[in-house]
C-alpha cells in the first residue's frame, strides 16, 4: 500500500479492506487515505524468486504500482460483487456505500457510478450475495440494523410493510452457498435463517448453557 495504517489508529476489527475479482485478475485494497486496484499479474511480478544475498530464504516483495489509485477517506469495507461487475466501498465514519463499475474503473474513471446512503450510520458488515443475486448486498449497520442494497435499483430494499430495516440487534450475517438464504446472528445468541426476500425460514435458539458473553457471530 502507498501509505501504511498507523499503529495508533488502526481500522475497526470488523473492517474488510481487501477483495479479489479472480476472473478479472484484479485485487482492490484500502489504506488509510487511498483505494487502490492492482492486477494479479502485477502482484505476482512483485515477488522475486531469488532473494538478495544475506536475505532470509523467502520471497522478497518489490514495490509495485497500482493500476488505479483513488484518494478516499478511511474506508471500512471493500468488496467486489460476485459477478465482478461492481466494486463496493463504505466509509468508516459516514457509512453508506459507493459503487464503482469495474469496467469504467479499469479505464481510469475514478468516479463512483452511484451511492446508497445509510442515514449517516457506519457499516458493520458488508456481504454481497455470492451467486443468484449478484446485485444484492446484505448490510449490517453499526446500530445492529439489517438492510439490503439492490444495485439494480440503486437503493435500499424496502419491506412490503414499509421501511428498509429487516432485523434489529444483528451482529453478523452469512449467505448460503448459492445466496438463496442467509443466516443472521443476533445479539442474544439466537441465529435466524432468512430467505433472500427477508422472510423468516427458521430460528436456531441460543444454547441454554452458552455463556452470556457470546453473541450470534457466524
Amino acid at each position: 500500500m502507498p501509505t501504511e495504517w498507523p499503529l495508533d489508529h488502526l481500522p475497526p476489527p470488523s473492517s474488510t479492506l481487501l477483495s479479489v475479482a479472480s476472473k478479472r485478475g484484479i485485487v482492490a485494497a484500502a489504506g488509510p487515505d487511498r483505494l487502490v486496484v492492482f492486477s494479479t499479474d502485477t502482484i505476482y511480478a512483485g515477488f522475486k524468486k531469488d532473494p538478495p544475498a544475506g536475505a532470509a530464504h523467502k520471497d522478497v516483495v518489490e514495490d509495485i504500482t497500482p493500476e488505479v489509485s483513488i484518494a478516499v477517506p478511511r474506508l471500512s469495507h471493500v468488496a467486489f460483487t460476485s459477478d465482478e461487475n461492481y466494486l463496493v466501498i463504505s466509509g468508516e465514519s459516514e457509512g453508506g456505500i459507493a459503487v464503482y463499475e469495474v469496467d469504467a474503473l479499469l479505464h481510469k474513471n475514478t468516479e463512483p457510478a452511484f451511492s446508497i446512503p445509510t442515514e449517516g450510520t457506519p457499516v458493520l458488515v458488508l456481504s454481497p450475495n455470492p451467486q443468484v443475486l449478484p446485485n444484492y448486498i446484505a448490510i449490517v449497520m453499526d446500530g445492529g440494523q439489517l438492510v439490503f442494497a439492490d444495485l439494480n435499483i440503486k437503493a435500499l430494499v424496502h419491506k412490503s410493510s414499509g421501511g428498509p430495516i429487516f432485523r434489529e440487534n444483528v451482529t453478523s450475517v452469512v449467505w448460503s452457498v448459492l445466496g438463496k438464504a442467509l443466516l443472521v446472528g443476533l445479539e442474544d445468541g439466537t441465529v435466524v435463517q432468512l430467505a433472500v426476500d427477508g422472510t423468516q425460514m427458521a430460528v436456531i435458539p441460543r444454547p441454554p448453557k452458552l455463556d452470556s458473553s457470546f453473541t450470534g457471530n457466524l
